[in-house]
């Protein structure tokens, strides 16, 4: 006689379902039920004759009962997963329709900001009729709004005064056959002007000048001046003038100025009823020396320049005839204020003796 088989330890029991895996083939409790009532039926009728062992087919339905039992016992794991799956395909619904308010929210925001912005304003166009054109000739006439924009595609002729409120931008070349009156010009890019009239000109940048200047009266510069070409001047009078290169003159080196003093060393020496007279500038003149009678050698006439120099100058003397350049002349006492004429001797008889001088630092 074979032994009973175990409830427990038989091949034949089915294991219970894993809620996990059989989620997508779940069934409902009644016809599970069914299902296991029909099999049990099927074991009663499939049960061979009284002699086989009884303990045996007791053991099988006891098994297929206890499925059906087991069933019935996680009917409520069955429905709590269906609630899950529910619960994570609605989670998934509700993320897109999130997103998707997100984004309608950002493109709102976005419009908003973009139609706050007065740079991304267009002005509006509006095309004038024949019968609006017909309505400037009446006084006051306004036409569209600070939203509009005026296009005047054919040549325009203002007969009166045009006032323009706003900034004006010019796209095109103007060009202006009459006098023009700017209180305030900024010109930041390049700019060619061919005749420029005003009463004051600050130029704080570079200035290039291609052509000619014509300066009607006065020109004072404050600053230094470089002039790479040929200076044309009628007259030019400056208080100092330094010339790093050659000086050309084509006709005479004229100077101007007030005369130096000159005064004698006394009648010891040109002699009594002796005098000295002197005519030029600091730069150059001639000297005139009476000699009296009883004369002696020595330094006859002393010269104080009007206006001193910067330092010691070169001072050249010569005599304007024979009797003077028998005398033995020679200058003595040279300074940046002045210098001396001296003789080595002295004429016999009353005379006079001339001297040209020039002098140069």
């Amino acid at each position: 006689m074979s032994p009973k088989n175990d409830p427990e330890t038989t091949s034949d029991e089915p294991k219970a379902a894993d809620p996990a895996t059989s989620l997508e083939n779940a069934q409902t409790p009644e016809e599970e039920t069914q299902e296991m009532a029909e099999a049990a039926e099927s074991l009663d009728q499939n049960t061979p004759s009284s002699d086989s062992n009884p303990d045996q087919n007791d053991a099988a339905k006891k098994n297929i009962f206890n499925t059906v039992e087991t069933v019935d016992s996680n009917e409520p794991v069955k429905k709590t997963n269906k609630l899950v799956r529910y619960i994570k395909r609605l989670d998934s619904y509700v993320l897109v329709f999130l997103l998707i308010i997100i984004i309608i929210i950002g493109m709102i925001f976005y419009l908003i900001i973009k139609n706050n912005n007065p740079n991304n304003t267009v002005a509006k166009s509006q095309s004038l009729s024949q019968s609006s054109l017909s309505q400037l000739n009446s006084n006051n006439v306004s036409l569209g709004g600070s939203q509009e924009t005026l296009n005047i595609q054919s040549n325009s002729v203002f007969s009166g005064s045009a006032l323009i409120k706003g900034d004006l931008q010019v796209a095109g070349a103007t060009n202006v056959a009459g006098n023009t009156t700017l209180q305030n010009v900024t010109i930041t890019g390049n700019s060619q002007l061919n005749q420029i009239a005003g009463s004051t000109l600050a130029i704080t940048g570079n200035t290039t000048l291609k052509g000619q200047l014509v300066v009607g009266q006065s020109l004072t510069v404050s600053g230094n001046t470089n002039l790479s070409g040929a200076v044309n001047a009628g007259k030019l009078t400056v208080s100092s003038l330094q010339v790093n290169g050659n000086i050309e003159i084509d006709y005479h080196l004229v100077t101007n100025g007030n005369s130096p003093a000159i005064k004698s060393f006394g009648s010891n020496i040109i002699g009594s009823g002796g005098t000295v007279s002197i005519n030029g500038t600091d730069t150059a003149g001639s000297v005139a020396i009476n000699f009296g009678t009883s004369s002696s050698s020595g330094c006859d006439v002393s010269i104080t320049f009007n206006q001193a120099f910067a330092t010691i100058p070169y001072v050249v003397i010569s005599p304007t005839s024979f009797a003077s350049a028998s005398l033995g002349y020679y200058v003595a006492d040279k300074s940046s204020t002045g210098f001396e004429i001296c003789t080595s001797s002295s004429p016999s008889t009353p005379s006079t003796a001339n001297f040209d001088y020039f002098v140069i630092n």
